[in-house]
């Protein structure tokens, strides 16, 4: 498997991301020739480097459940959107797509497909005026988030508070340093991070400095403030004003120059703290944050 993803390819797993990446037209299914039809027929087909559905296999079911229903169609969506772009597909052991999905849950599906790269844009092409019609209700810049996980969630709360395909809010990260489009973010993400499109910046600063110019408002999530703009509480800060919102590493926060690029700093209070025994929860996870942000400037609060 590692050969494979070093040519370039990724094992796509679970039901939505597959879906998600077979009918949004991203990723590139088209294939080598050479490659896809190897001259030696010992080669099982799970080591040929070419797009290929895996599916498990399965015994039919007497009395079908809604889930399995559901799950049906699901399969029948996939198997439709495999044979109207001429990709393969193989039936195959649980253990096999455990292993291509390193144990993650797959739900009985394994999509071999061509590694995702995200679209690096300069600075001084990537921000619109806000009044442009073309701009998003909110930007969403992640400085150096790594975790795939996070990563892949923020993109859900983006697509699902965004209104979807509209894209009402768009998200930016850095070039270096920040999680890749991997199969663990695409799975995280519910298989949003197929349909959205995600900008990369070389440099962030450079970046939000940049979109305060076209006219955004720029402000960085921080747990008390930092830098030399204001903090305030969520609910203190006028969510109609056009913003890029700035959300730091999981562990150091936002670097120094991408926090003085900051205009303001937005908190979200809370009841809980931690005592010097441990206990108690003083913070959020990124995603969190991002998510509850995220709906209050994009205006999904009551």
């Amino acid at each position: 498997m590692r050969e494979l993803e070093a040519m370039g390819y990724s094992h796509l797993y679970g039901i939505s991301p597959i879906v998600n990446a077979l009918s949004a037209g991203k990723r590139d299914f088209t294939e080598d020739e050479v490659l896809a039809n190897p001259e030696d027929p010992d080669i099982p087909e799970k080591a040929i480097p070419t797009t290929r559905l895996f599916i498990q296999e399965t015994s039919v079911s007497s009395s079908p459940s809604s889930r399995s229903t559901s799950k049906s169609l699901a399969s029948s969506t996939i198997k439709s959107l495999c044979a109207s772009l001429s990709i393969p597909m193989t039936t195959t052991d649980k253990g096999t797509l455990n292993s291509m999905s390193n144990n993650r849950p797959h739900q009985g599906y394994v999509l071999r497909t061509r590694s995702l790269t995200l679209p690096q844009v300069p600075s001084s092409s990537l921000f619109a005026p806000p009044s442009d019609p073309t701009s998003p209700k909110l930007w969403v810049a992640l400085d150096e988030v790594v975790d795939p996980q996070n990563f892949g969630a923020i993109l859900r709360s983006a697509y699902f508070l965004g209104s979807g395909s509209s894209q009402e809010v768009r998200v930016l990260v850095c070039g270096k340093n920040s999680s890749p489009p991997t199969p663990v973010a695409s799975a995280s993400s519910a298989g949003a991070m197929e349909l959205m499109d995600v900008m990369s910046v070389r440099n962030m600063p450079e970046a939000l400095g940049r979109a305060k110019e076209e006219g955004w408002r720029v402000l960085g999530a921080s747990l008390g403030g930092g830098g030399e703009g204001e903090s305030r509480g969520m609910g203190e800060w006028d969510k109609d004003v056009p913003t890029v919102l700035v959300m730091g590493n999981e562990g150091k926060g936002m670097r120094n120059l991408v926090e003085r690029a900051c205009e303001g700093f937005v908190m979200i209070e809370g009841g809980g703290e931690a005592n010097v025994e441990g206990g108690g929860v003083d913070s959020l996870n990124v995603s969190v944050t991002a998510g509850i942000l995220m709906n209050y400037f994009v205006g999904r609060s009551n």
